[in-house]
């Protein structure tokens, strides 16, 4: 089998790093040619044609400073660090990759979870390049925020994070990746989704419940383990806006009941989330002032989850894997909000920008064999454009939001009030979630490319 990376339509780019006097940094690139296409595909035929599946798994902890500066709700928060978390802040690696009988070193993918708000462009691509030392090409990395609202700030606008706890998070990322690289096992792969029970609310009208929540289930069979995937959308807010203490929220609940009552390992990636809150967040910040019945609150909210992902296991079925391939293009949108280019300028945040003040982004298409797709966004994407997805195309891909970059907002623009919103004064183009739907669309219906 062979292994690598194939430009469509080359692009030509420059990067040009400026340094201000007041430490901000930007991070420019010129297109001078047509849009990159970077493919990277691994073709088998499953077992029977001597190729076969790995899988590996690792996560670290994020050790905090005192006083870290927590990202999600009122800036510039002093953290209250505590050693008696319900949900420890970590970073989750899943490894992927297909291989010969020969057991020919091949790259794989890393798909990274972290728990923070969000990973900006520029941080992304520096994770990239360090993680790139293990062998990986960085288009076939992936760093995902899980959007905890009480982890540290790597945005910047809530105070920002010390060179040093900058340098104890990648260093947490390295060492997971590594341990998933380490660790890898033959495996098989199984799959299910499916309707939860739980209601989930509209965060953009907390009076109205959405339509049922899906979730969707990998799990990788080796000889002696499994190794569990959730995909599945809510705003990890459950323990409410007035919580100081580092937490991942309900996702870290989940996975701590999960993990200490299965002999399964498991791990989580948020979807399409955009609009979805916790269901007993459904009247807006009324009554967040108690956090015991937050912390409550939040508890059943994961023990809901936990309960669905036990009915769903249940349906979970073999699918041979004919290949692993990655579809990537590059996105990009005018930047049309004042505050972002005041943060930007001020080195408060860092942004991948061209000269024309365009932002650029990595949208990609994963895809394990032939049915199962996953298409990537760097911002939060609302529920109406995964249900426009499975209406059009007739499948239905997985959405993973929050991925190598953090850009607001993905919502129709017909959906936008005109008298402005949390999600409104998050949107950095009116029209950015619609030019993502419909990139998102043709990386779906494109053919793939078997190398």
């Amino acid at each position: 089998m062979s292994v690598e990376i194939k430009k469509i339509k080359p692009l030509r780019s420059i990067t040009l790093l400026l340094v201000f006097s007041i430490g901000a940094s930007i991070t420019y690139k010129i297109q001078t040619g047509p849009q990159n296409i970077e493919v990277a595909s691994y073709s088998s035929s499953y077992r029977e044609n001597g190729q076969e599946l790995f899988v590996g798994t690792g996560k670290a902890r994020l050790e905090l400073e005192e006083g870290t500066n927590l990202a999600g709700y009122r800036p510039f928060r002093g953290a209250k660090v505590s050693t008696d978390l319900e949900s420890p802040l970590e970073t989750r690696v899943l490894y992927l990759k297909l291989a010969d009988d020969d057991e020919e070193v091949k790259p794989g993918l890393l798909m990274i979870s972290v728990d923070v708000l969000g990973i900006p462009g520029p941080l992304a691509d520096k994770m990239k390049s360090r993680l790139s030392s293990l062998g990986i090409p960085p288009a076939q990395i992936f760093l995902f925020a899980s959007h905890t609202h009480n982890g540290p700030d790597t945005i910047g606008i809530w105070g920002g994070l010390s060179a040093q706890m900058k340098a104890s998070i990648l260093a947490a990322i390295v060492t997971a990746s590594k341990n998933a690289i380490a660790s890898q096992e033959r495996a098989s792969l199984w799959y299910a989704t499916g309707e939860t029970s739980i209601p989930a609310i509209d965060r953009r009208n907390p009076t109205q419940k959405l339509q049922p929540n899906g979730l969707s289930l990998l799990e990788f069979r080796t000889l002696e383990r499994k190794i569990s995937v959730i995909f599945y959308a809510a705003h990890p807010v459950a323990l409410g806006s007035r919580s100081l203490v580092p937490s991942a929220d309900y996702v870290g609940m989940l996975l701590k009941q999960l993990n200490t009552s299965s002999k399964s390992t498991y791990h989580f990636f948020n979807g399409a989330l955009g609009n979805v809150n916790p269901p007993h967040l459904q009247a807006g910040e009324v009554s967040m002032n108690d956090h015991k019945i937050l912390r409550r609150n939040a508890k059943n909210f994961s023990q809901q989850i936990a309960h669905s992902i036990y009915a769903i296991e249940k349906n979970l079925r073999q699918w041979p894997i004919s290949s692993l391939s990655v579809t990537t293009v590059d996105f990009s949108t005018p930047v049309e909000h004042f505050p972002a280019e005041v943060f930007n300028a001020l080195g408060l945040i860092s942004m991948n920008v061209d000269f024309n003040n365009h932002l650029i982004a990595p949208v990609s298409r994963i895809s394990l064999g032939s049915q199962i797709h996953f298409i990537t966004a760097p911002g939060e994407v609302v529920k109406t454009y995964e249900q426009q997805l499975n209406q059009e195309l007739g499948f239905s891909p997985i959405i993973l939001s929050l991925c190598n970059d953090t850009w607001g907002y993905f919502l129709p623009e017909k959906s936008i009030r005109p008298e402005g919103g949390t999600e409104e004064n998050m949107i950095l183009k009116k029209d950015v979630g619609d030019r993502w739907y419909q990139t998102a669309k043709e990386l779906l219906l494109r053919q793939e490319n078997h190398l």
